[in-house]
């Protein structure tokens, strides 16, 4: 019989439990990976995946439902600012319009000599022919498109064309505008202060009718001077008529594409 020592015998207990304990564990491991039901699994896991699916669908369904009611508020909204365009426009061609058609009685009022045989004609002709004013357009939904970065959330990309064709012909009638008082201010004013009390030209520095009878000393205005100056305001006028017919134009194809933009939306 051979002795052991007593600590070798307890590493050997030590190390043959731990070979059994890692026995059991794969044993124990392999058979309830057999228990699994794995076609449960399988479904399970579907199940998670479409319902996150489903979810995420929904989630897009519903933003693509806001952009659409978005847009539509939008077009609404621009139809209301190019319907008021419209009609200031109309109201703007037909103020300027009536410049032009007074500087030409008034040239021919000159040619035929007339101004001394109706003095106050003549002098309320020429009041008229310096009341002038601007056009204020409507830009308020499309400075906001604009801004906040949403002018591609209108889908029709004509209508986004046009949008910007019009914004860049405001900008050149602005230019024409400036222009108009520009010549106003330095050709016509010193002209007009020099052939009558100032008092009486006071009104046409905001635009508004002349408080007190018109009065003006009609020899001064048969030159060639004053001739020059009134066919040089025609003209000026002529051009800012012709970029307003341009506007009411763009306005109206806009509104179209508007309306057809609408009735589609309505549709779905």
């Amino acid at each position: 019989m051979v002795a052991t020592h007593p600590k070798r015998t307890l590493r050997l207990n030590s190390l043959n439990s731990a070979k059994l304990s890692k026995s059991d564990f794969y044993v124990t491991s392999t058979t309830q990976l057999r228990k699994v039901n794995w076609h449960q699994a399988t479904v399970e896991v579907a199940l998670i995946v479409a319902g996150i699916l489903i979810a995420l669908s929904v989630d897009s369904w519903r933003d693509e439902q806001q952009e659409r009611q978005l847009e539509v508020d939008y077009l609404e909204e621009l139809k209301q600012d190019f319907l008021a365009n419209k009609r200031s426009l109309i109201s703007s061609i037909e103020y300027q319009t009536r410049i032009v058609v007074t500087g030409d009685e008034l040239l021919r009022m000159i040619q035929a000599g007339k101004f001394n045989e109706a003095p106050d004609e003549f002098a309320s002709k020429v009041g008229e022919l310096y009341f002038f004013g601007t056009w204020t357009p409507a830009i308020g939904t499309y400075d906001d498109l604009i801004s906040s970065g949403r002018l591609l959330f209108l889908e029709n990309r004509e209508l986004r064309k046009q949008l910007s064709a019009f914004h860049r012909l405001l900008d050149r009638i602005q230019n024409m505008e400036e222009l108009q008082a520009e010549t106003y201010y330095q050709r016509h004013a010193p002209f007009l202060e020099g052939v009558q009390n100032t008092d009486h030209m006071t009104w046409l520095e905001d635009y508004r009718p002349p408080k007190i009878p018109f009065v003006v000393d009609t020899k001064p205005f048969a030159t060639h001077q004053f001739w020059t100056l009134v066919v040089e305001w025609i003209y000026v006028h002529q051009d800012v008529v012709t970029s307003y017919r341009r506007a009411s134009s763009q306005c109206d194809a806009i509104l179209d594409l508007i309306e057809s933009e609408l009735a589609v939306k309505r549709d779905d």
